[in-house]
């Protein structure tokens, strides 16, 4: 770690050529200068890298990581984590920005609590004429849990008590802490759900959570992918989101690594026990999610080729995926084709 750079900010950037600019002068511009700025280009295919390019001209605090394809937000969050020398981090998405004097001020309360993760509040931009109803939903997902400080284990209050969801963009965090996180955490293309896998490792380790209502970042909600979502969906975007079988074998890995490592039993037991149960959980919401798909967004013809994607991706036979459907509350009828 560099002691005179307080703050990493980390921006992922795959093809956000309208909106870069705007997320990079946010962050150029903070009134704490002390920060260091990590662009990962993820192979982009339009004018990103030209335009990282050209701040990264103007503002030597900034270093590229280009990636010549495509290779997932994951990734490019972890090879530039990997770069970074803060006390703290952050992450910025490439459609997002911050607040002038976002980075000076959570730097003055990172010193203050030294919480190892404060999740502070978020501007919802409404970037794509969304009902009013639709942005208070999202207004209250991204919202910090405003309690006493959360102490460890962190996983079940997190995950499975949904104390706060699991976007990383809106939390700062120290940053050895999300250094040594990343440094265990595997390579993969998780194409969605990443973030699950993100914030399962990270509350493995941290010990402290506090929430503050003070906004600091612009959500450019219908910008990038979160525009993208419609009532139907067709089978090939369906297939992706099947991947979040990835993530969660991913995550299981994670646990069968910790297993096998020494130190203190008793609390490595306590935290293990709250991480299965956190396992078990995050598969019946996931599963869930995808069912409710099946049943709502796929078109009634494509509804059986629905359901063997979700077997093939969670790697069941026939038998244990009827229990999965049943334990979902899904009844496998004919009446899906």
């Amino acid at each position: 770690m560099d002691s005179k750079v307080k703050i990493s900010v980390i921006i992922p950037a795959y093809n956000v050529e309208p909106y870069i600019a705007q997320c990079m002068e946010s962050v150029m511009n903070q009134t704490l200068r002390e920060i260091e700025i990590i662009v990962t280009d993820d192979g982009s295919t339009d004018a990103t890298l030209a335009q990282i390019e050209a701040a990264a001209g103007r503002d030597t605090r900034i270093r590229i990581v280009r990636h010549e394809t495509n290779q997932g937000t994951h990734k490019a969050r972890k090879d530039a984590v990997s770069l970074s020398r803060g006390a703290y981090l952050m992450f910025v998405d490439g459609d997002d920005w911050l607040e002038p004097d976002a980075c000076e001020r959570l730097y003055a309360k990172m010193q203050e609590t030294g919480v190892d993760i404060l999740h502070f509040g978020t501007f919802v931009e409404n970037c794509a004429r969304y009902p009013k109803e639709k942005i208070a939903g999202i207004e209250k997902s991204v919202a910090p849990y405003l309690g006493p400080p959360l102490m460890k284990p962190l996983l079940v209050e997190a995950l499975c008590e949904r104390r706060f969801e699991n976007y990383p963009c809106i939390k700062i965090y120290r940053g050895n802490l999300m250094r040594a996180v990343f440094a265990e955490m595997d390579d993969g293309y998780y194409t969605y759900f990443d973030d699950f896998y993100l914030t399962f490792c990270l509350l493995l380790r941290a010990q402290s959570y506090l929430g503050t209502e003070e906004r600091f970042y612009h959500y450019g909600y219908g910008r990038g992918i979160s525009g993208l979502a419609r009532y139907e969906v067709s089978l090939d975007a369906f297939r992706k989101y099947c991947r979040c079988a990835d993530v969660w074998y991913a995550i299981r890995r994670r646990l069968l690594k910790m297993e096998e490592q020494t130190g203190d039993e008793e609390d490595r037991n306590v935290l293990l026990e709250g991480a299965w149960q956190t396992v078990v959980f995050l598969k019946i919401r996931f599963a869930k999610g995808l069912f409710y798909d099946v049943r709502h967004r796929i078109k009634p013809g494509d509804r059986a080729k629905a359901l063997q994607m979700i077997q093939t991706a969670w790697k069941m036979d026939d038998l244990t995926f009827a229990d999965l459907c049943a334990e979902c509350g899904f009844e496998m009828d004919r009446n899906l084709s």
